[in-house]
């Protein structure tokens, strides 16, 4: 891995000039962007961007300073597999299972959220 001397703040300045920028956008020209993007909301392309804003800066970063093998290199970070098998089957199988479980429990004895006093919701 290569480090530039000041890499760190211009990937704050890269991270930062584009979620305050959207930001900006969003609060200055709220017509524009809603008529470009659509209404704002977890759904929108424009929220995706801001929120992955760190992503972004760091692949871009990565591109310029070491380009596309250093962007590969750090992506294949995210396909390693560094536990066993029976753990990844776990969590993609058994905890969605260990949720239809109860689900199908409370189902069965009629049990609405809120029923039974766990749930505390304003009224």
């Amino acid at each position: 891995m290569t480090t530039r001397r000041g890499s760190l703040t211009l990937y704050f300045i890269l991270t930062f000039g584009i979620t305050w920028g959207i930001a900006a956008l969003l609060l200055l020209l709220p017509n524009q962007m809603a008529a470009l993007f659509g209404p704002m909301s977890a759904h929108n392309p424009i929220f995706f961007v801001a929120v992955y804003a760190p992503t972004l800066s760091a692949l871009i970063l990565t591109a310029t300073m070491e380009g596309w093998a250093g962007v590969l290199a750090r992506l294949s970070h995210l396909v390693r597999w560094r536990f066993g098998i029976q753990w990844y089957l776990f969590v993609l199988l058994g905890i969605p299972v260990l949720g239809l479980c109860a689900a199908a429990w409370a189902a069965a004895r009629h049990v609405t959220p809120g029923s039974n006093g766990i749930c505390i919701s304003p009224s």
